[in-house]
C-alpha cells in the first residue's frame, strides 16, 4: 500500500471523493515525476543531446505540472475544484505530450521507454480520476465559471445567470489611479 494511501485512510472525516482512484492518480503523478526527471538527467548525458532538447524541456515542464497537481489533490479535504480540475486537465495534457516524445526516442534510449511508461500511466490516472463519478461533476464547470471570475464579470453577468443580462446597462468606470503591485511590479 502506498503513502498517499496510507495517508488518506487516516483522515478523520469521510471525503467525498474514491480514496482508491484518488491514492492512484497521486501515486501515478510522484511516479512520472521521478522518471522525467531522471530521464532528463539521462538525456543530458547523451552523445546527441541536441537531439534531445524537446525531450529534456517537456520532461521538465511534466515534472512540475504534476508535483503541483500532486501537492494541490493530496489536500482533498476541501480543494476547489476550479484550481484542481485544470491542474488534472493540464497533468493529462502534458503527460500526453511528454509521453509521445519520450515514445520517439525509446527505440535509441531506453530511459525514455521507461519515462514514456510513467507518463502514459500518469495520464490514465489522471483522466480515471477527472470522470470518477462524484468528480466529473464538480469539475466539469469550471471553465466557465473560473474564466468570467478571472475576467471579473459579475455574477449576474454570467452565462446561465437567471438575473438576466445586465452588462449592457451596468456602468463601468475606467480608473486612471495606476494600482499599486508589490515589489514595483507593473
Amino acid at each position: 500500500m502506498s503513502y498517499a494511501r496510507q495517508i488518506l485512510d487516516t483522515y478523520p472525516r469521510a471525503l467525498d471523493v474514491d480514496v482508491g482512484l484518488l491514492a492512484g492518480a497521486i501515486d501515478a503523478m510522484t511516479d512520472c515525476t521521478q522518471a522525467c526527471i531522471a530521464d532528463t538527467d539521462a538525456d543530458l548525458g547523451e552523445q546527441n543531446v541536441t537531439e534531445m532538447v524537446t525531450c529534456i524541456r517537456l520532461c521538465l515542464d511534466c515534472a512540475d505540472i504534476c508535483t503541483a497537481t500532486a501537492a494541490v489533490i493530496s489536500r482533498p479535504a476541501g480543494y476547489d475544484a476550479a484550481v484542481a480540475g485544470p491542474l488534472l486537465e493540464a497533468c493529462v495534457a502534458i503527460c500526453k505530450s511528454c509521453g509521445d516524445e519520450c515514445e520517439r526516442h525509446a527505440r535509441m534510449h531506453e530511459h525514455c521507454r521507461v519515462c514514456a511508461e510513467a507518463c502514459r500511466r500518469c495520464e490514465q490516472a489522471c483522466r480515471e480520476f477527472l470522470d470518477a463519478p462524484g468528480i466529473a461533476g464538480r469539475l466539469v464547470s469550471w471553465p466557465l465559471s473560473y474564466i468570467a471570475g478571472i475576467a471579473g464579470i459579475p455574477e449576474a453577468c454570467r452565462p446561465g445567470s437567471n438575473q438576466g443580462n445586465q452588462m449592457a446597462s451596468t456602468p463601468t468606470v475606467a480608473s486612471t489611479t495606476p494600482t499599486a503591485r508589490p515589489n514595483g511590479l507593473p
